[in-house]
């Protein structure tokens, strides 16, 4: 959750006092959903809060994933912290974040809200 966004107050109570008190599941992902779902209601009921906390714990358990993978392959993490190959990772870094959190910002554009302002009168 610290990746996602800078530590505000809304974040650290969140740390703090919800996510750190469901140890007792002994279970990170179930601890996460509950975190998660807990700021979606907190944000309100709209499907948007329940869908972008949802992408979110899908990419952060793709990094889990990703970083897993990176460690048991042999070599990977020697080539990886050469400084030669941190471009390359900037660049793949920034084309996965803009391919799989594009949609957000198509969302949230002036021009995708035109769009869909035209588009709905020319139904009624």
């Amino acid at each position: 959750m610290e990746a996602t966004d800078v530590l505000t107050y809304k974040n650290r109570y969140i740390i703090g006092h919800i996510h750190r008190r469901l140890r007792w599941l002994n279970n990170k992902l179930a601890s996460h959903v509950i975190t998660l779902t807990y700021l979606a209601i907190w944000h309100g009921y709209h499907l948007g809060y329940f869908l972008l906390f949802g992408i979110e714990l899908g990419c952060v358990q793709a990094q889990n994933q990703l970083y897993a993978l990176i460690k048991r392959t042999p070599g990977w993490t020697e080539a990886i912290s050469q400084p030669i190959a941190r471009p390359f990772i900037w660049l793949f870094g920034k084309i996965t974040i803009s391919y799989s959190m594009g949609f957000a910002k198509f969302i949230g554009s002036k021009d995708a809200n035109s769009t869909f302002q035209r588009f709905k009168k020319k139904k009624t």
